[in-house]
C-alpha cells in the first residue's frame, strides 16, 4: 500500500465525490482494481478523439507532456505563461497537494479562460465540479480566471463534407455557477484528504457502483454478494433494490407482493409462485397478423461522437450489420443471409442494396423492438430517396415479435419482469445460448465492430467478423423458433 499522503488529482477528486471509498481504493488499493471493460475502454478512447478535435477551436497552442513529473509538467506550464503562450493544452497546476491539467487554457482580452471538453451531449452534474475544482486551484496558482467554459457535442449538428468545427461543439458558460460552488469545493477538499488519512471507508454498496458502467472495485467491494440475489439482477422495476438490500432482504422470494403495486407486485407473485401466464387469445390474434413470406430482420448499429460520414449526427445510430431469415411459406426451406460492413467505410448505400435484393416482395418483416428497425429504415429512406419508396413498402410491413411479451400475452416467472429478446429465449427457447458467445449482446456488438477500426492483424479482424456473424445470427434464427414455439402454445 502506498505511503499515507494528502495528493489529490483530479481524478481521484472526482472519484472521492462519488463514493469515498473508491477514492481510498484507487490511491492505495490500485491492484485490487479490475480491468477496464470494453465499453469503458471505448469511452476513454471516444473522450481522447474528441479532445483532439476541440484543440482546433484554439489554433498554435502549445501541449504540456503527460510523460513529465508533476512538479515539471507544472513549471512547463508556467514558462509558457510567461512566455505569452495564449492557447495552453493540458495545463497543469499544484497547489496544496491538489493538481489538475486543464484541457485548454485560453488568454482571451479581459483575462484567462477555462475550457474542459467532454464527449458528452449535454452539461452533467459531475462537469461543474470539475472544472469548479480547476477555478480553485489555478486561482490559488495566481491566475486571473475571467471565464469558465464547458465544451461538448451539438447533437443538433450533421455533417456534409468536412467537419465543421465551430458548428460540432457548443461552448456553455459556467462561470457564475464555477464562483458559487468555490466553499464546496473546498469543503469537499478538506473532507477527502481526511479520507485519505484514515481507515478505509465503510460505505455500503448502492447505486454508485454501477451508474454509468460498473465500478472498477466493484469485485473487490461485492465478494459478499451472492449470484441471483437482488442487487445482482437486473430488474429495472424494481426501484429501491438496494434500499431493500439494506432492510435486509437478498433474495426476490423473500419479498411480499403485497407491499408492491401494478407490475411489480405481478412480478414478484409469478416469481413465488412460478407461474406462466398464458393468453392463447392475444397470442393468436399476432399470429393471425403475420404472413408468408416471413422475414426475420436483425441490425446490429454503431455510434461516433464525431459524425464519421455524410449525413449523420453525433452518436447517431447507423447500421453496419444485418441478418436476414426468410420462410417463404408455412412448410418451406429456411434461407439465410447477411451483411457485415468493412471496417472504415460508409456501409449504408451497400447494406440497403444488398437488403432491398435479398428480401422478398411483400414480405411479412418481423423484428424485435419495432421502434429501433423502424428508426434505422426511416434514417436510410431519408438518406437514398431512390430507394425510398421500397424501403417505406418495409416498413409498412414491420411487425414486432415483442408484441406478445410487452402484453404479457406470455410471461414466465423466470423472465423477471423483463421482455427483452434475450430473455425471451431464455424460457421459450432454452436450447439458444447467447453465453456461449464471444459477443453476446448490441452493446458487445458495436464496441466489437468499433475494435476493427484499431485492429492491427488480419486474424483479429476475421475472428471479431467472425463473432459478430454468429451474433447476429442467433438474433434472427432466435426469432424464428419464437414464432415456432407460439405457434405450438395456440394448438
Amino acid at each position: 500500500m502506498e505511503e499515507r499522503n494528502q495528493f489529490l488529482s483530479k481524478t481521484l477528486f472526482l472519484k472521492g465525490l462519488k463514493c469515498k471509498k473508491l477514492l481510498f481504493l484507487t490511491k492505495y488499493y490500485p491492484n485490487l482494481r479490475e480491468e477496464l471493460t470494453e465499453k469503458a475502454e471505448e469511452i476513454f478512447q471516444t473522450g481522447n478523439e474528441v479532445n483532439l478535435l476541440a484543440r482546433r477551436l484554439f489554433p498554435e497552442g502549445r501541449e504540456i507532456p503527460s510523460n513529465e513529473t508533476i512538479s515539471r509538467q507544472s513549471s512547463i506550464t508556467s514558462s509558457l505563461i510567461k512566455e505569452g503562450v495564449e492557447n495552453i493544452f493540458e495545463a497543469s497546476f499544484l497547489f496544496n497537494e491538489i493538481f489538475v491539467r486543464t484541457d485548454i487554457l485560453h488568454k482571451g482580452e479581459e483575462g484567462w479562460e477555462i475550457y474542459e471538453v467532454k464527449s458528452s451531449t449535454s452539461q452533467k452534474d459531475e462537469h461543474l465540479y470539475d472544472v469548479a475544482l480547476q477555478f480553485y486551484v489555478l486561482k490559488n496558482c495566481g491566475l486571473d480566471i475571467r471565464k469558465v467554459f464547458l465544451v461538448h457535442i451539438n447533437s443538433d449538428y450533421k455533417r456534409w463534407g468536412e467537419i465543421e468545427i465551430e458548428k460540432l461543439f457548443k461552448k456553455v458558460d459556467l462561470t457564475e455557477s464555477v464562483f458559487e460552488k468555490q466553499k464546496e469545493i473546498e469543503e469537499a477538499i478538506n473532507s477527502l484528504k481526511e479520507v485519505l488519512m484514515g481507515e478505509m471507508p465503510d460505505v455500503e454498496i448502492g447505486e454508485q457502483c454501477i451508474e454509468n458502467y460498473p465500478c472498477e472495485f466493484k469485485s473487490f467491494c461485492w465478494k459478499g454478494i451472492p449470484e441471483n440475489s437482488i442487487p445482482e439482477m437486473e430488474i429495472r422495476w424494481l426501484e429501491d433494490k438496494f434500499g431493500l438490500y439494506r432492510r435486509g432482504f437478498l433474495y426476490l422470494d423473500e419479498l411480499n407482493p403485497e407491499e408492491f403495486n401494478g407490475n411489480p407486485k405481478m412480478y414478484i407473485e409469478a416469481f413465488l409462485e412460478k407461474k406462466i401466464i398464458l393468453n392463447k387469445k392475444g397470442i393468436e390474434d399476432f399470429l393471425n397478423s403475420l404472413w408468408y413470406p416471413m422475414a426475420f430482420l436483425d441490425f446490429e448499429t454503431f455510434q461516433s461522437a464525431i459524425p464519421p460520414f455524410d449525413g449523420t449526427k453525433p452518436y447517431q445510430q447507423i447500421p453496419f450489420q444485418y441478418s436476414l431469415h426468410i420462410l417463404p411459406s408455412k412448410n418451406g426451406k429456411l434461407e439465410h443471409s447477411f451483411y457485415l460492413a468493412q471496417p472504415g467505410i460508409d456501409p449504408r448505400r451497400e447494406l440497403i442494396e444488398k437488403l432491398l435484393n435479398e428480401i422478398p416482395s411483400n414480405s411479412c418483416v418481423i423484428v424485435y423492438n419495432e421502434k429501433f428497425e423502424r428508426g434505422i429504415l426511416t434514417d436510410l429512406s431519408e438518406l437514398f430517396p431512390e430507394f425510398r419508396e421500397k424501403i417505406q413498402e418495409i416498413i409498412k410491413n414491420l411487425r414486432d415479435l415483442m408484441l406478445p411479451f410487452k402484453r404479457k400475452d406470455y410471461y414466465h416467472w423466470k423472465m423477471l419482469g423483463s421482455h427483452s429478446l434475450k430473455r425471451v429465449v431464455s424460457v421459450l427457447t432454452p436450447e439458444l445460448s447467447y453465453q456461449d458467445l464471444e459477443i453476446r449482446n448490441g452493446e458487445m456488438a458495436m464496441v466489437a465492430y468499433q475494435k476493427m477500426y484499431r485492429a492491427n492483424y488480419p486474424d483479429e479482424i476475421d475472428k471479431i467478423r467472425k463473432s459478430l456473424l454468429n451474433y447476429c445470427f442467433l438474433d434472427t434464427f432466435s426469432m424464428v423458433r419464437i414464432v415456432e414455439e407460439l405457434q405450438k402454445l395456440v394448438k
